[in-house]
């Protein structure tokens, strides 16, 4: 019965991958048809950088020969920074004290006993 299954079920699978790499280089033409017909420079929000590195990093390298939006290498980097968290600012002096600076305390006292004779 193995005998009969296996060649039979390897056929099929072989047919669904050549169905599948045709699909996938019509859309690969349709792609680029619509791509040239765009402007120069395609500005991309944070969900949908997010959508495409979700679906891209499946792939892995051989996203390389699909990815048309935007090189690869911009593409690596939205990997990393969406690996790596939200960023950090970097810390500064007077972290976390916004407005005016506070008045020396020698200073407040001496200024105190002006205030009250008015």
């Amino acid at each position: 019965m193995a005998a009969i299954v296996h060649p039979l079920l390897t056929l099929l699978a072989s047919l669904t991958r050549q169905e599948l790499a045709q699909q996938v280089t019509y859309l690969k033409a349709e792609n680029a048809i619509l791509r040239s017909k765009l402007p120069d420079r395609i500005t991309l929000n944070n969900q949908e950088r997010r959508r495409l590195v979700r679906h891209g990093k499946k792939l892995g390298p051989r996203i390389k020969e699909l990815i048309s939006i935007v090189s690869y290498s911009t593409f690596r980097r939205w990997i990393r920074i969406m690996e790596d968290g939200p960023a950090k600012r970097p810390k500064s002096k007077g972290e976390g004290k916004s407005g005016r600076p506070r008045t020396d305390e020698s200073i407040a006292d001496m200024i105190a006993p002006i205030k009250r004779q008015r």
